[in-house]
């Protein structure tokens, strides 16, 4: 099979079980990843699913597809949540909102992007870098255009100090609230 014959076969539609089995593979991995980093064993992902692990090289034929997968997922996530948020009554409130949910995808990868970037997946990390700050520079252009925040801010910086949050807290045992916190006093920076 050709490479060209393989991505023609991953853009054919999934019939519906298969689907949902993509779809539960997808969720238990990012459970797995979350809690165990991007060494969570595969066998137990599948189990978790519900399926054998055959199903699942079937949709991931390696750690690296399954990792791939799980971090396109959530960048698309974001990617449609910004989206969603575009026209929010309040675009202070639709940036803080977004930045707080970048912050949870942030916390909840532990490890995963670098697990990425070490095994060759650069296009990937900055094909979705660009999805973030083209879907984030919007929600900030709005936000500055309504006053709510101070002019001049750039997405690239909004987005390295909600990664810089997550990286300083998560080890932490308060973690998440110490993660919180700090993003609540970077948003009250923000605010004109």
């Amino acid at each position: 099979m050709t490479t060209t014959d393989a991505a023609a076969a991953r853009q054919r539609p999934l019939r519906a079980d298969a689907r949902r089995n993509y779809e539960r593979l997808l969720t238990a991995a990012a459970g797995a990843f979350a809690e165990q980093g991007p060494g969570a064993c595969l066998e137990d992902i599948a189990r978790c699913a519900g399926v054998g692990i055959g199903t699942l090289y079937r949709h991931f034929p390696t750690r690296q597809a399954l990792l791939e997968g799980v971090y396109r997922d959530r960048i698309e996530a974001l990617t449609a949540e910004a989206e969603a948020l575009r026209d929010a009554p309040d675009p202070g409130d639709a940036l803080a909102a977004w930045l707080r949910s970048v912050l949870a995808h942030n916390l909840a990868q532990r490890g995963l992007k670098e697990a990425l970037l070490s095994e060759g997946g650069t296009e990937l990390a900055a094909a979705c870098k660009a999805e973030l700050h083209d879907a984030g520079a919007v929600l900030v252009a709005r936000a500055e255009a309504a006053g709510a925040v101070r002019p001049g801010l750039e997405i690239g910086d909004l987005l390295r100090l909600v990664y810089g949050i997550a990286l300083a807290t998560e080890r932490a045992p308060d973690g998440r609230s110490q993660a919180d916190r700090l993003l609540a006093i970077m948003l009250d920076g923000l605010r004109r």
